[in-house]
């Protein structure tokens, strides 16, 4: 044969970013063609201008370049690349199409902004000079370190033994908690399947729920999800690490939004089935102060 066709694509889409597809078109003849190359993009996709037909010359290699960007989460697959070129006495134009192995790709949340900024959107710390790394005492959490009182310390955090030893006042300072269990509750019900600038409230709701997986497991958190509507469509238990943020992905890459409504009270008898822990408990002091502000949870 005297062309060779080749996609390169990432594996990952990120939804509603842009990304750079690559057709690498090979001529193993003895001859220079004249190469015009189209690809076939399934609905959902939105695709730039292809490029210009460019030589290709003998027995080497000419990439292609062009745009995607993806409007929808979901598995998709580019079919054919169709190449079109001359014929030896330019009277005729030849078309091929070849399929290529590496069609098949996956579009993911926007986890490209995880990357990019981290966890900065919910770091007060953001300063419009930059980023800046600072270090935070909390009123809550695990005890850390004694220091001396100054102008606006809460009073709670006064520690009266130490302060009676050292005649002076002295507070406590506080960690954040680790190894704390976060579980995410995403509603996939009719209410979440209006778009706003093209881009479904369920996917804002995903994108949000990623950024929040990305800081638990960044802090050394356990993070969970439950995605829910009329019934439970996923729930996955709570862990940490990489692998964990690969389960979420792979769970909330295909998930869509239903005609119906939500089943809170069927969600909350889910999570309670599942989750085994003290602060969930219906028995719990702490299960029966949450009753008083969702009481329809307290009934699940």
């Amino acid at each position: 044969d005297c062309l060779e066709v080749r996609r390169e694509l990432e594996e990952k889409l990120s939804l509603g970013h842009t990304h750079t597809v690559t057709l690498a078109v090979r001529n193993n003849s003895g001859l220079p063609l004249k190469v015009e190359v189209w690809d076939d993009i399934p609905e959902h996709l939105e695709r730039g201008p292809m490029p210009a037909p460019a030589w290709v010359e003998p027995f080497a290699e000419t990439a292609f370049t062009y745009t995607l960007k993806p409007q929808k989460r979901g598995e998709y697959l580019l079919p054919r690349i169709s190449v079109r070129y001359p014929g030896i006495l330019g009277m005729i134009r030849r078309q091929r199409r070849f399929t290529t192995p590496d069609g098949v790709f996956r579009v993911y949340p926007n986890m490209r902004d995880l990357s990019e900024y981290g966890i900065a959107s919910l770091s007060k710390n953001l300063l419009v000079t930059g980023l800046r790394r600072v270090r935070t005492h909390s009123d809550g959490g695990e005890f850390s370190s004694l220091r001396p009182y100054v102008t606006g310390d809460n009073y709670r955090t006064i520690n009266w033994a130490a302060t009676a030893r050292s005649g002076a006042l002295v507070v406590n300072t506080y960690s954040p908690e680790r190894n704390q269990f976060v579980y995410a509750m995403l509603d996939a019900s009719r209410v979440m399947n209006t778009p706003y600038n093209n881009i479904l409230m369920l996917d804002y709701c995903i994108n949000a729920a990623f950024l929040l997986a990305d800081y638990c497991i960044r802090g050394g958190d356990n993070i969970g999800m439950e995605v829910f509507a009329a019934d439970v469509k996923h729930f996955v238990k709570a862990g940490k690490g990489n692998a964990q943020f690969e389960l979420l992905a792979d769970k909330l890459y295909a998930v869509e939004s239903s005609e119906t409504a939500a089943d809170y009270d069927r969600a909350a008898a889910v999570f309670a089935s599942e989750v085994k822990r003290c602060s969930y408990s219906p028995s719990c002091s702490t299960w029966k102060r949450r009753s008083v502000l969702f009481p329809r949870c307290a009934r699940g």
